[in-house]
């Protein structure tokens, strides 16, 4: 499995920014930003024109065995030459065109460090461009039965799997996190309560004049821990604000759940993206919890 992976933190390619707009070979210019945010984001380079129907080939048969490709994994395939050498062989050949991006261009070549001349690479790499937009070499793609595809096919597979499975554990941990923090809000205002409107009035004045949209506003550009501090110390000292935080905190928790519970149908970004979250605030909301019940 180490022969796969391929990645050196040493090499040159970590201090290179992909450029943020491209042009393709049909005339479309298209942005990177919203495709790695949402993908995992692969470039093959040919080294030569004639390089065209063994990549085709091999990347024909990785799309058509597997159709979670279509929501995890984007696709540029930098040729050499010129674009009418490339239009041609597209016109009787075609990938889907949403996922494949065939691109013409020396430039790019040369920012990726593989130009030699202007009909030849210096060799058939397959590179990954990662969400902060840095790209990386992870193999060279030598001439065989599968191409050197069988890194990038373990690849997808194992990232699709272990997110899966962590998503999975996320929403039941959440969902127990969320049974306490509801329980545990419900026995609070009900300690609290004995409190007099007066009181309460006049220690919360400034909160709870405040809309409920711009009270989760400011509790939007909050960091977590920040919140959980002003939950800790509102309490009955302040019954508007840490109702407004539990609140505000289980909204959270179920709209990460609610878009994780469609985890197969998620592009492998975005299953990330939401994983990462709920694993966040139950991280950060357990504590309380804990020390609180």
């Amino acid at each position: 499995m180490e022969s796969f992976f391929a990645y050196s933190h040493s090499t040159a390619s970590n201090n290179h920014q992909f450029p943020n707009q491209l042009r393709d070979i049909h005339g479309r210019v298209f942005s990177i930003g919203p495709l790695i945010h949402q993908y995992r984001l692969f470039v093959i380079t040919l080294s030569s024109v004639q390089q065209f129907y063994f990549i085709f080939t091999n990347l024909h048969s990785l799309l058509t065995r597997f159709d979670t490709y279509a929501k995890d994994a984007r696709f540029l395939i930098l040729c050499p030459g010129s674009e009418n050498q490339i239009l041609p062989l597209l016109e009787k050949n075609s990938l889907i065109e949403d996922m494949v991006y065939w691109i013409v261009s020396a430039n790019l070549a040369k920012q990726l460090q593989l130009y030699r001349a202007h009909d030849y690479y210096c060799g058939t790499f397959l590179l990954e461009v990662h969400a902060n937009g840095y790209w990386q070499i992870i193999r060279q793609i030598e001439l065989g039965e599968d191409g050197g595809m069988d890194w990038l096919t373990w690849s997808l597979i194992s990232t699709r799997q272990e997110s899966e499975q962590r998503a999975k554990s996320s929403v039941k941990s959440s969902q127990a996190v969320l049974d306490k923090l509801i329980r545990k809000k419900n026995v609070t205002t009900d300690r609290c309560h004995y409190r007099s409107s007066r009181e309460q009035h006049t220690s919360l004045w400034g909160w709870s004049v405040c809309p409920l949209e711009i009270q989760h506003a400011i509790l939007d550009q909050m960091a977590i821990p920040d919140i959980m501090r002003c939950a800790q110390t509102s309490d009955c000292g302040n019954l508007a604000m840490y109702d407004v935080i539990m609140t505000w905190l289980a909204q959270r928790l179920e709209a990460h759940c609610r878009e994780l519970v469609h985890f197969a149908h998620l592009p492998i970004k975005s299953l990330q993206y939401h994983e990462r979250q709920l694993s966040w605030l139950v991280f950060q909301i357990q504590p309380y919890l804990t020390a609180s019940l």
